[in-house]
């Protein structure tokens, strides 16, 4: 599979209908990525870590009871 944060939103969304990956999971893996490059892009000024692992985890209760939209569960950074 290509790296998570290759894929673009929509791919992301299939992944997580078909369940090849938790957005938990997901979250995580972009939040290790702002981790490791937060330093030196300066991309982002508020994280906000615990809220979004809290917003995958009902996205993943909503995606495993068939009750989600489109793109539930898919991270997004608003700048």
């Amino acid at each position: 599979m290509t790296e998570l944060h290759e894929l673009d939103a929509v791919a992301q969304a299939a992944a997580l209908k078909s369940r090849a990956v938790s957005a938990v999971d997901l979250v995580r893996h972009h939040l290790d990525r702002i981790e490791a490059y937060s330093a030196g892009l300066g991309a982002f000024i508020t994280v906000t870590a615990d809220q979004a692992l809290d917003r995958a985890a009902a996205a993943d209760v909503a995606l495993a009871a068939g009750d989600a939209a489109a793109f539930t569960g898919v991270p997004i950074a608003i700048k």
